[in-house]
Order: structure tokens, then sequence, then C-alpha cells
């Protein structure tokens, strides 16, 4: 019903409170029903005997009541209806809203903090509008209008001057020379603003139309202008004996395969050209202003090239490799030829793995069309100069290959870069640190010398046993167990002296570890000299402004503590700097040092780098 009187009425959500309490004062004074939504109605007591006049009063405030407790019934959502759905009276459902959303006085206080820091922060965007921006500053103004805040119209309009980009820089200027900030409403800055801004936009748009008029006149120009003599469409002098010729010439394009060629003698109206420019493009290499038979970027001659191609089971190809070889050559097993056409590590030697997982999966195919089997996958370890081992990873294991490969992909995929500079190859990690320098062969190949690591397995043997007997009576000193040895104590212990070497647990256990310091090892000695910081969260459920985290800021030397409440961690650094302002002009000095654990608590870190760059 009230939706089919006034159309659909304004939704209460979370995020929306102030525009809500804004349509719904309207709508509800244009009933005539505020007053008793906000000052209520005085029901009288029992037994009191009323007038006339009076009861039809009652009744009609008791009407007024019941029908705006209905419209603010239908004009919220289910979250918020369960929390007034007992209320008898529009007051009291009015004022359980307003608690619910706007809280008490702390809870006010803390949201004009954090939008007076949002007010103060905001500045211009580069590519956005005078309006867009004046209605994101009158939206922050309006919200701290409704939570009790006095913001001026001369300081909104000075806000506006102070953070416009550099292109208003100018009319910001006149402005302020000519009109008094005091009394300049903000339409008036508005239109002022919006009407500099209009006429670069028409300026700029001026200056593209003439650029485009330009461009246009000059392709015309070189369509119609002849362009010197030599063999062309046109020949000959104009009229005379002339034919009609669709022959195809086998170096023209397909965009001249079927233009007429006019041949003839005497004097026409155009002296032998080309004509005019072509506006089309170039089918060879993509670029206007040429056809293909005259592109200077004629295709190559096709290369005899080696192609080598992966194939895995399900027939798709996983790369090509390309290897120029000489038939009847050997290869040893420590050379690996870096080549940048490779799809993966290959090697056909078995000893060079150190971890194989043997297992037939997809072939390895040539340019021949010949095929060889993929026998497994593993990792390949080297000994590097510095003595250190390396790996090679995903490296295919195909026993027909008499090479070993390293794919230049492959290792650009895990952030490697190769640089080819004289007859060097070098190679760099994803840091930019050089992993190898390779010289460039005879064959005009790079082939890189690998030492493999030899496995060896060495056999620890403990010949003395009173090391071992130690452990088994649970570190008994060696000075008891030659006591149970000597006397006999245990049956089938041996006789033992005293080992050699030390029990490592034992001396470690023995150790003693100096006691903590009981007063810190520096004091600040003036307030703000020194301030330690430290956030708390998530905290579950928030608060009913949506806060979720708390940051506390505690000055060393005084112990005097600031909390704030955030509704993300990102928020930390724009309150420490709304902080650092406050505390800085009410106590008149600077805070020198901040003091945290690098936002290492729930919700991941904090970069604190920002925070100094204030200090």
């Amino acid at each position: 019903m009230a939706a089919t009187m006034f159309g659909q009425l304004p939704q209460l959500k979370k995020a929306n409170f102030d525009r809500w309490n804004a349509q719904m004062r309207a709508l509800l004074k244009s009933q005539g029903v505020w007053d008793v939504v906000d000052n209520g109605y005085t029901t009288p007591e029992e037994g009191t005997v009323l007038t006339v006049a009076q009861q039809v009063e009652l009744e009609g405030a008791q009407k007024k009541d019941q029908t705006a407790l209905f419209w603010l019934l239908q004009a919220v959502d289910d979250t918020i209806h369960e929390k007034i759905a007992d209320a008898e009276t529009s007051k009291e459902a009015w004022d359980i809203i307003e608690r619910v959303f706007k809280g008490g006085e702390r809870v006010k206080q803390v949201r004009l903090q954090t939008l007076r820091g949002e007010l103060e922060t905001m500045r211009m965007k580069e590519n956005e509008k005078v309006t867009e921006y004046i209605n994101r500053v009158m939206t922050i103004a309006n919200h701290m209008k409704r939570n009790g805040e006095t913001v001026s119209e001369s300081r909104i309009v000075e806000k506006i001057l102070r953070t416009l980009t550099d292109k208003f820089e100018n009319v910001v200027c006149a402005i302020e020379e000519a009109r008094n900030i005091e009394t300049l409403t903000i339409d008036d800055l508005s239109g002022s603003l919006e009407a500099h801004e209009q006429r670069k936009m028409k300026r700029l748009e001026s200056l593209e139309e003439a650029l485009q008029t330009m461009v246009v006149e000059e392709k015309a120009m070189y369509a119609h202008q002849p362009r010197g003599r030599g063999r062309g469409h046109f020949r000959g002098r104009g009229q005379g004996r002339g034919d009609y010729n669709r022959e195809e010439n086998t170096h023209q394009n397909r965009e001249d395969q079927h233009r007429p060629t006019w041949r003839g003698r005497g004097r026409g109206a155009a002296r032998g050209g080309r004509g005019g420019r072509p506006d089309g493009e170039c089918y060879n290499c993509g670029k206007r202003g040429h056809f293909a038979r005259d592109c200077w970027s004629k295709p190559k001659p096709e290369e005899n090239l080696n192609v080598a191609e992966h194939e895995d089971d399900d027939g798709d190809e996983e790369g090509v490799l390309l290897l120029a070889h000489k038939e009847g050559s050997l290869t040893d097993d420590a050379t690996w030829y870096l080549d940048t056409g490779a799809s993966n590590h290959m090697s056909g030697y078995k000893h060079l793995f150190t971890e194989l997982k043997e297992a037939e999966g997809g072939n390895v195919s040539f340019g021949d069309t010949s095929k060889v089997v993929i026998k497994g996958r593993g990792k390949v370890k080297f000994l590097q100069k510095n003595g250190q081992e390396g790996t090679i990873e995903n490296v295919l294991y195909v026993p027909s290959m008499k090479t070993n490969i390293i794919s230049m992909g492959q290792l650009m995929e895990k952030g490697y870069s190769a640089d080819l500079s004289g007859r060097y190859l070098h190679l760099k990690d994803r840091r930019g640190r050089a992993v190898a320098r390779v010289e460039m062969a005879k064959n005009r190949m790079y082939k890189l010398d690998l030492r493999s690591v030899n496995h060896k397995c060495l056999k620890v043997d403990l010949t003395d046993k009173s090391i071992l007997w130690h452990l088994r009576f649970g570190h008994l000193n060696f000075g008891g167990l030659a006591e149970l040895s000597k006397k006999g104590l245990v049956h089938g212990l041996p006789e033992m002296d005293f080992p050699k070497q030390f029990c490592e647990s034992c001396v470690l256990g023995k150790h003693t570890r100096a006691s903590f310091q009981k007063t810190a090892k520096y004091r600040a000695k003036g307030a703000l000299e020194t301030v330690h910081t430290d956030i708390c969260g998530p905290i579950t459920p928030s608060s009913f402004s949506g806060r979720r985290y708390f940051i506390t800021f505690i000055d060393d030397y005084t112990r005097k503590t600031w909390v704030y409440f955030l509704k993300e961690k990102s928020e930390a650094f724009k309150t420490f700097k709304n902080f650092k302002a406050e505390v800085e002009k009410t106590i008149g000095l600077k805070v020198k040092a901040l003091r945290s654990d690098r936002g290492g608590g729930g919700g991941g870190r904090i970069h604190f780098r920002l925070f100094y760059k204030v200090l």
C-alpha cells in the first residue's frame, strides 16, 4: 500500500543510512507525521476522563503514529526489521534506528575523526571532472554535518580551491584575487570551474579537428599527385592504340591482378607514373603507403633447419627444438647445448639423473617425421665453480639422444634472461645476477660444460660403545656407567672408558641462560620522543560501524595512550598521519621515533616504510 502510494520506499541498509535518513524525513514531513516521530505524543493515564476534543486529538495522534510506524517497518531490510519489530510507537522505532547507526557520542567522535581525515587528505584526480570532485567533497562534508560537525561553506570552498589539479592553477589565482572567498558560494565556484573546463575541452576538440583535417588533405594530395616517370598502370602518352590487358603478373600483388593496364601512344592527361600513393595496407608487411610488389620487406628464402618437436601422448605439441648437428659427431655427456628453440631440457644419459621418474610420456618428433620415445622426467645435479651443487629440473630422459639440451624458453619461464653480445651469451637469474657466460663455438652453437655430481654412499661405524650405552641409560654420566660395568651390576654391560667426544645434548642441557633485564635499556627523556604502536584484530563480531581493528599509540615518556578504531588494517597509515598531526599541534613537539612489531599480527604485514617517511 505504501509502495503504491509513494512509489518504492527507500530501503535502509548498512551503508546508506545518511541518504535514507534525509529521504524518510522529507517523506514523513510531507505527510504531516514527522512531529509524532520526532517528539512522540502524550498518552493519558488510565481513568482520566477526556473531553471530546481531547479524544479526537489523541486518536489523530495515534493514527499518525501508527501510519509512521508502518512506513518505517516497510522501509528497512530484514536485519533492521528484527530490531524494531517490537517497537510500539514510531518514535521508539526511530530512536532504535538512530542508536544502531549513529551510536553514542563517543562513536560519533570517532566517526568524525575519520571523516576529518578523509576530507583533509582528499585530492582531485588527474582525469576527474570538476563536478565529480565537488560531489565527492560535498558527500564527506554532508556526512560530517549529520554527525554534528559544523562545516561552513567557506571551508568547503577553500578546500576545493586548494586541492584542484595544476590545469586549474590560472583560474584559481583569478578567483582568489577577484572574489571574496568568505562570501563565495559553492554554486558560483562550481559554475566558474565548469566554464573553464568546458573552454579547455572545446579548445582541445578544435585542435583535434584541425589535425584530422590536415591528415585528410595530405592523403588527398598524395592520392592525386603524379609521382615521377616510370612503369605504372597508366603507360604511354594518352589516346591511341590501347588494349585492355588482364594478364596476371607473377610479381604483382592480389590488389593489382584484376586491375586493367592501358597502353598507347600520344599525349594524355597523366605522364607516365605510378599514380597516387595507395591508401590501403601492404599484404606483405602490413604497413600503409605502398603495394606488396614494391615492399622492401620481401620475405627471405626459408633456411634449412633440423627440427625436433616434443609430443605428448594426447598429440598436443609442447614445443619445438632447433638443433644444427654434424653427421657422425660424438658429444660428451658433460656438454650441454643452450638452445632458444628447445621446448624442454633433454638428455640421453641416464647416469646424469639424480632423480628420475621413469615412464613413457610422449614422443620427440623430428623434421623428417621420425620419432623417439621419452622414457622419463627428472632432475640433473651439477657442480658450480664455487663448489656448490646446482639443479636442472624437469629434464626429459630420451635414450635415443646423444646430446644434452638446455631449453632457453624453459629458463625464461623461471625468470632467467639472456643477452647476446659479440661471441658470448650472458645468462642472468631473475635478480639480474650473472649465472654463466658461454662462448660461441666454431659451429655457431653455445656449449656449456657441466660437471655432474658423483653419488657416494658412506658407511659410518661407531667403535666406541660408551656413547651408545650413555644414550640407552637416559644420558647417565660416564662415571656411573663405568661403576655399573666394573661392579657387574648390569648383565651384558661391557667394560667402557670415558669417551674422547662429548655428548652434545648433555652440554646444551647444562648451559645456563642470562636472565632478562628488568628495566629497559632506553627510556625516552621527553614527550613524543618515542611512540610505541600496535594493531589488534580482526575482532569478530565487528562493531555497528563495521570496525574490526584498533590501533594504539603509547608515548614512552608520559605513558599516555591514544586508541583509534579501524575498518581495515590498511587504514593504519592514514590514522597515524592524523594522530601525528593532532598530537604535534596540541603539544607543540614533534614525533621523533616510532616503534612497532611491523604489523606482524593478524591480517598481514604493513609496509612501515611509509610511516618512517612521514617522521
